[in-house]
């Protein structure tokens, strides 16, 4: 404990490391304010000025069908110049009353809060990910960096119990960051449904807090295994590049394997576990030579990751890189 204690500290005392909790904490704030502004209730305002713009896109299509009627032929119809036929034609295709209403154009949905388990708390798991992982291994990297590694040793020789520690401090400022930041979240978009008077079930809800209880699980695991590679490879730098990697290397997969090899990327397996499922398509859905979809090719082309299978690919890739740290930072000479 008095090391844990110890390490905690030193966490706290890092610069970047306060950096990265402080845009933790905001960045989540501003997603949920977007979220909460773009499905905001149409107002008077909002209401009157799609009302004159779909008066005035009117009257331009007016003018259109007046140049079309001269030249049916030019603008696709049929009839004679001129002629009522064409006047006829002309307006059904150009200036049909029905599409020049207010409400064609309030695209603005509603605020649902499962839509934004889905989506924006889906983002801020994203913001999150990247946070934690730079927390994770800027912490350690420093230590390697700097040289401060062996004398740190020299005071607690035990090995795996300095690895530990180092990776139970950065679990638990990770996990008090996402909890604090998703808490921050998730209450400004239940106040705002609630002033607005939107209904949502408990069931709904209840996804919501599984959703995040696994979003700060996921979290954790990410601090501690960008702790264990920073380890293995004591290197900020190299642990970056390699996470870069992963992300690049993911469409670089579907490009040589095709659609399918989807189920296997480490992002797609991430936001399983944040939504509890993801979609996607499989080879067979696509025409050969074609990117476009197979026709009637319904949902028999689709398939669902589900998050228990999520949850065992990122368990699997965590174990092993904790794993092979360990074994290295106890076998391996500290400069």
């Amino acid at each position: 404990m008095r090391l844990l204690g110890v390490e905690l500290t030193r966490l706290r005392m890092r610069r970047a490391v306060l950096v990265l909790v402080l845009v933790g904490l905001v960045v989540p704030v501003l997603i949920a304010a977007s979220q909460l502004w773009n499905t905001r209730p149409v107002s008077d305002g909002d209401r009157a000025w799609a009302e004159q713009q779909a008066e005035r896109d009117y009257q331009d299509a007016l003018e259109l069908v007046d140049e079309c009627v001269e030249a049916p032929e030019s603008y696709g119809y049929g009839g004679e110049a001129g002629s009522d036929e064409a006047r006829e034609l002309c307006t059904a295709g150009l200036a049909d009353r029905e599409w020049y209403t207010a409400d064609n154009y309030l695209y603005r949905s509603a605020l649902d809060v499962e839509t934004t388990r889905t989506d924006a708390a889906v983002a801020v798991a994203v913001v999150l990910l990247l946070v934690v992982v730079l927390l994770g291994t800027t912490f350690v990297g420093a230590d390697w960096a700097s040289g401060s590694m062996s004398v740190q040793l020299l005071v607690d020789p035990r090995r795996t119990r300095v690895w530990v520690a180092k990776a139970l401090a950065g679990g638990i400022v990770a996990a008090g960051l996402a909890t604090v930041a998703l808490a921050l979240f998730w209450t400004m978009v239940a106040v705002t449904a609630a002033s607005r008077g939107i209904e949502t079930p408990s069931e709904t809800w209840g996804r919501v807090v599984v959703s995040s209880v696994w979003t700060v699980v996921l979290l954790v695991a990410a601090t501690v295994a960008a702790h264990a590679l920073t380890m293995l490879l004591r290197s900020t730098v190299v642990t970056l590049g390699i996470v870069f990697a992963v992300s690049v290397g993911s469409t670089i997969l579907l490009a040589v394997f095709g659609a399918s090899a989807i189920r296997w990327t480490l992002p797609t397996n991430a936001v399983a576990v944040v939504a509890g499922e993801v979609e996607y398509y499989v080879d067979d859905c696509y025409s050969d030579g074609s990117t476009g979809l197979v026709e009637d090719a319904g949902d028999a082309c689709l398939r669902t990751l589900d998050r228990p299978e999520a949850v065992l690919y990122v368990a699997v890739l965590v174990v092993l890189v904790v794993a092979l740290s360990i074994a290295s930072f106890r076998r391996r000479d500290v400069p």
